[in-house]
């Protein structure tokens, strides 16, 4: 990935975090669409983000087509690149906030523990603004076990 390819990864990053209304949204999945999908982690990204954007459409099968695409392409990224922890965090993002009917929640346990494991490894720790980012959701929005709960809290 070219300088300006990683630039533009740690903007699709930080908007991630800034998640929470439909201009962000838009703006997140702008963002990832300049990656070009050059890598599996910018495949990942712009499939997240179009998972996204489904929850904003208007017809319901305009949005579960969107999203259906978005998560065909993360999980695309994901069997390309299964020791990612980075995808795999997207995917956990993703599942866990998809609606139960969509029956995409079925990696969740496998994934929390994927990435606690990849961060007390050191996984993020060049990064440490990320770092605190991905804990903290996994603190504020997973259910973790004591082991995890005690590793996070160590880093």
């Amino acid at each position: 990935m070219t300088t300006g390819g990683e630039e533009e990864l740690s903007q699709c990053r930080a908007l991630y975090f800034q998640l929470g209304d439909k201009e962000n949204a838009e703006a997140f999945l702008n963002q990832c669409e300049e990656l070009g999908g050059i890598s599996p982690i910018a495949k990942g990204y712009e499939g997240c983000a179009k998972t996204v954007m489904a929850g904003y459409g208007f017809n319901p099968v305009s949005k579960y087509n969107l999203f259906a695409e978005g998560r065909d392409e993360l999980e695309a990224a994901i069997k390309s690149a299964p020791t990612n922890p980075e995808l795999r965090f997207l995917r956990l993002g993703v599942q866990i906030h998809a609606p139960s009917f969509l029956n995409y929640n079925d990696q969740i346990e496998q994934d929390i523990q994927f990435i606690v494991s990849a961060l007390a490894n050191g996984w993020a720790s060049d990064s440490p603004w990320f770092q605190e980012k991905v804990i903290s959701f996994l603190q504020d929005s997973c259910d973790l076990d004591s082991a995890s709960q005690s590793i996070l809290k160590h880093l």
